[in-house]
């Protein structure tokens, strides 16, 4: 069992109810503003989704129906990322702290801790929850983020590296086509980023339900 792009891009595409899942986004999106439940609730429906498709790989993509689960789901993964920011703010410490008693630099390191450090944790994140929320997908129990065995076995499987990199692909994709989006149209491209965030969650949530169906070694037939 290999993990397999064109069902990632063809289960959702394939979808009759595509164009409602997309304005159902576009709702969120636009509720959410400076608010933050709706992006817990999107979060949630990603990870609902993986789930779903690990254990279901036949079927189409999850409705957007039970907000109460997207939402609860939403919030444990938003644990896990204020955990794991603290080790992110050391790291960014260390690298940013200035050598010397330079005022200057002295002054930039006090704007870039609390403003530019928070901004390139959300910009990466992505990148280490791909990583520790595989035990998680299992029963989306916030516990099982604990399971520090069971996400071994993710890291040491064969197929890791493979699946490690795809994220990183679709996420630079997904990244570069934004910033294209929004400087190369006059601004008018940004329409199409909610649409775009949609068909990223769709692939990368199929991407790491596929994994986590190869360690898990579930067998859907």
């Amino acid at each position: 069992m290999t993990i397999d792009d064109s069902i990632a891009w063809n289960y959702f595409i394939k979808d009759k109810d595509l164009v409602k899942n997309i304005f159902i986004f576009y709702v969120l999106i636009l509720l959410g503003g400076p608010f933050i439940i709706p992006y817990i609730i999107i979060i949630g429906y990603y990870y609902n989704n993986a789930h779903y498709r690990m254990i279901k790989p036949q079927d189409k993509v999850i409705e957007w129906e039970d907000f109460a689960s997207f939402t609860i789901c939403g919030l444990k993964v938003f644990g896990i990322s204020c955990i794991l920011f603290p080790i992110f703010l050391i790291f960014a410490i260390l690298y940013f702290l200035p050598q010397g008693n330079n005022e200057a630099s002295w002054q930039a390191f006090g704007w870039i801790i609390p403003f530019v450090v928070p901004l390139l944790y959300l910009v990466f994140l992505p990148i280490p929850l791909s990583i520790v929320t595989m035990p998680f997908l299992r029963d989306l129990k916030f516990k099982s983020f604990f399971n520090f065995e069971m996400l071994l076995n993710f890291v040491k499987n064969k197929q890791f590296l493979g699946y490690f990199l795809r994220i990183i692909l679709y996420i630079i994709i997904f990244y570069s086509i934004c910033l294209l989006l929004v400087f190369k149209t006059n601004l008018v491209g940004i329409i199409f980023i909610p649409a775009l965030m949609y068909i990223y969650i769709a692939v990368l949530s199929d991407i790491q339900a596929q994994y986590a169906r190869i360690v898990f070694n579930i067998d859907t037939k």
